[in-house]
């Protein structure tokens, strides 16, 4: 009994600890580093909080000798549950990277930049095959070649370590778990953190200049044009950006915090495997197994 307290547990118990502490836990990585760390993990804690729960529902099930049939339906109404904003957050995904291929289409050439004829100044990466950085007129006239080719080479950096990816594995353990709402900005800020020092090899002073400038600009466009999608986030978030690029680049990573977390990583997917493989003893037992080990 014990040890079934203890599996049903650690999965919160590590996601409620590591989201309060989640600030201190990032200044352990490099911006590269949070962004894996952070994505994976918060989607392997959310998947492990999830199948903790339902190995509640279950336990529960078998404690109050309710019939298979309503176990299975226990059960399976809480995979239903869980599963119904994951599902709507992918289809949304899915349509909006199939609108995004009018930009993909668009942009000819290796160098795979699209030039679009708007005044509004803005700029962002679209994922995908065939990945594309699209720029406005508005954006290029603003800013001096440098600091546009350092926007450039941001949002390139987007594409190239596969940001799109990690910060959906982020959305989608929140939606999972709501607990882990806060991953999803921390996976984000590391995201652009690695992309701003992708583009300050050419020089750390032009992209932060670049970036104060688009910040300004991209909420004055905001604000003109609701719904248009910014190229920065919110003040407090470019403030420290630039505040990272006015110092030193990031020290190398080291060793120690990488161990940990993969240690860390290594407990939460023994925590998953074992919670999955008890509600699968309840459910579905093995041929052979006996009673004394189902209901242990």
């Amino acid at each position: 009994m014990t040890m079934l307290v203890f599996m049903l547990t650690l999965a919160w118990c590590l996601a409620a600890v590591l989201t309060v502490f989640l600030r201190r836990v990032q200044m352990c990585f490099t911006p590269g580093w949070q962004v894996r760390l952070l994505a994976v993990g918060g989607l392997a804690l959310a998947l492990a909080t999830l199948t903790s729960t339902l190995a509640l529902l279950c336990a529960a099930g078998v404690f109050w000798h309710l019939p298979e049939p309503v176990l299975w339906v226990v059960v399976g109404s809480g995979v239903m549950l869980a599963g119904w904003r994951p599902s709507v957050h992918l289809f949304r995904m899915c349509q909006l990277s199939r609108g995004s291929d009018v930009f993909r289409r668009a942009a000819i050439g290796s160098h795979r930049l699209l030039i679009v004829g708007d005044d509004v100044a803005q700029a962002f990466a679209v994922p995908g095959r065939g990945g594309t950085v699209v720029a406005t007129d508005g954006l290029r006239k603003v800013l001096t070649a440098a600091e546009f080719e350092a926007v450039i080479r941001h949002e390139r950096a987007h594409l190239r370590h596969h940001h799109h990816f990690y910060v959906q594995m982020a959305e989608l353990a929140a939606c999972i778990n709501p607990l882990l709402g806060r991953w999803c900005g921390a996976v984000r800020f590391a995201a652009e953190r690695q992309a701003d020092e992708d583009a300050a090899q050419a020089g750390r002073a032009v992209v932060a200049r670049a970036l104060t400038k688009a910040a300004l600009l991209t909420s004055q466009a905001s604000l003109a044009v609701p719904g248009r999608l910014g190229i920065s986030a919110g003040a407090d978030t470019v403030v420290r950006r630039v505040g990272a690029l006015r110092g030193p680049g990031p020290r190398r990573q080291r060793a120690a915090p990488l161990v940990a977390a993969v240690l860390l990583l290594a407990v939460i997917g023994a925590d998953l495997v074992g919670t999955s493989d008890w509600i699968q003893d309840r459910l579905i037992p093995e041929a052979g197994e006996s009673v004394s080990v189902v209901y242990r």
